[in-house]
């Protein structure tokens, strides 16, 4: 049965909960990402999720999917990250201060892909709504290094994206904008 997607963000309020990644270990740099757009698969992928902050019947999640592709330009707003990440993977501390996602959009048109799906970790629950970037975001491969470093230190977080799944008949839009916010 196709699900009845509607407009996002329209007429529930989400916050800001927080970011996660999702990685390939290094063996293939073209594996990682959870999406699969236009024939490929990318080596990171970021997740910004947000809760409902009024009680609904309806969605659970917001999650706002980021694209990182390998490149020789240095990403500086991932920068506070990949410098956090060695260090929380070991004493276990994973906050970043002052991290601000809207330094990421900066100046860039943004699309996106939406449709409604589930968790992408157990128990899968149908419950999301996915906004997806069109656009790719730029990442070394030594910044790509330090979530692989982590993960030979912390073998759970090895290969930590779900495999590609069935649509099951989702809709997928493709939302153009002319420029960010």
């Amino acid at each position: 049965m196709p699900l009845n997607l509607k407009a996002p963000l329209t007429s529930v309020p989400y916050e800001f909960n927080h970011i996660h990644f999702h990685w390939g270990d290094g063996e293939d740099n073209n594996k990682g990402s959870e999406h699969y757009v236009n024939g490929h698969f990318y080596p990171l992928e970021m997740h910004a999720v947000h809760t409902q902050s009024v009680s609904n019947t309806t969605d659970k999640f917001l999650v706002v999917a980021y694209l990182f592709q390998l490149s020789r330009q240095k990403n500086p707003v991932m920068e506070k990250i990949v410098d956090a990440i060695l260090d929380a993977t070991i004493n276990g501390n994973g906050t970043v201060e002052n991290f601000k996602l809207i330094n990421l959009l900066y100046n860039i048109p943004f699309s996106y892909f939406t449709y409604e799906g589930s968790l992408t970790t157990p128990p899968y629950t149908e419950s999301v709504v996915f906004l997806v970037a069109a656009t790719h975001f730029p990442i070394t491969k030594h910044q790509l290094e330090a979530f692989q470093q982590a993960a030979s230190i912390n073998p759970g977080l090895r290969n930590n994206y779900r495999c590609l799944q069935d649509t099951n008949h989702r809709k997928v839009m493709h939302v153009l904008l002319p420029s960010y916010l």
